[in-house]
This record gives C-alpha cells, structure tokens and sequence, in this order.
C-alpha cells in the first residue's frame, strides 16, 4: 500500500489537551503500581505515552467511535478504541506496526504516525492474521520478541470495518437555549 492511502487527521486543541493529559494521567499510575515501562521502553517514555494518546484520539475521530483515555490499566479495556480498534503509534512514518503475544486475536491494529496535534493514519491489518502470516522476531535484543508489520503491508484505512462499540456521538449532551 502506498502512502497517498494514508489518512491525515489534526486534532482540534481541546482533544490533544485532553490526550496529552491521559498520558500523564496513565503515566503516573503506572509509576504509582510500580509498572515497568511497556515492552522495553525508554525511562524517559513521557513524550512516547503523549504522542500514543494523542494517536488514539485521532483514531476515535476518524472512527467517530468512543475512546476511554482515563482506564487504570491498559487490561481493563478491550481495546484502545471503539472496543475494537488497537492503535499502535510510531515516531517515524517508515517504521513497521509492532505487536506482541497479548494483542489479541479478534482486534484490528491502527498504525498512526505523527506528533500531537497532527497524524497519519497509516493502514490496519487484523492481529490474528499478522499473527498467522509474520514470524516473531527480536531485532533490537530486547528480550520482548514482537511482530513486525511493514507499513506497505496494511490495508488502507479507507477499508477500515466500523467497529463495534458505542458512537461518541452516544456521550455528547448538548443544552437547550430555551
């Protein structure tokens, strides 16, 4: 797949706010439980956990389903958007969508790329089928073998299957100006 496929989505201010605020918030829980880092990342992991976030939002507004930014525990969610959708942010557009063994089988993997307020929407693939068709592998010795998925292998977003969890549009309430 090429890159005139990808989806270019900025934020509005007040979403990236909120986003930048969920991974503080997701942060200092996990420094509070005593979580290491996730999958072997850096101990400055801050900017990494915003841009994260912020790639989440942005898959919550062009999937215009619900997000939950405010969960305790990565576990405590089905998935990081619409009860489907698994984003997965990297800092550089040619990098390849990672997963390891706990994405589970019945997702679909988002990758983003970009840096708050502005991203792109990269392709998707289901998990399971990036399980069945990519070996793991362990390229930078981390200890934490992964998937690799090369950008070129997803399927454009413009194929995205909607998801399955409530609408935003379900958690607006709006004022009467009666």
């Amino acid at each position: 797949m090429s890159r005139e496929h990808w989806v270019p989505l900025r934020l509005p201010w007040p979403l990236a706010e909120v986003a930048a605020q969920a991974a503080v918030k997701r942060r200092l829980l996990a420094l509070h439980d005593g979580r290491p880092d996730a999958w072997g990342a850096s101990k400055d992991s801050w900017a990494g956990e915003i841009e994260s976030c912020g790639a989440e939002a942005a898959v919550a507004v062009y999937t215009n389903r619900f997000w939950q930014p405010w969960a305790r525990r990565p576990s405590e969610i089905a998935a990081d958007v619409g009860g489907l959708y698994e984003v997965k942010w990297r800092s550089n557009p040619g990098w390849d969508l990672i997963l390891h063994g706990d994405d589970k089988d019945g997702q679909l993997a988002i990758l983003v790329v970009g840096a708050l307020p502005d991203y792109l929407l990269c392709g998707w693939i289901e998990v399971a089928r990036a399980k069945a068709s990519y070996p793991y592998s362990d390229p930078y010795q981390t200890g934490r073998p992964a998937i690799w998925v090369p950008p070129d292998d997803l399927s454009p977003m413009q194929s995205l299957p909607p998801g399955e969890g409530p609408s935003r549009r379900r958690h607006v309430t709006t004022r009467s100006r009666a």
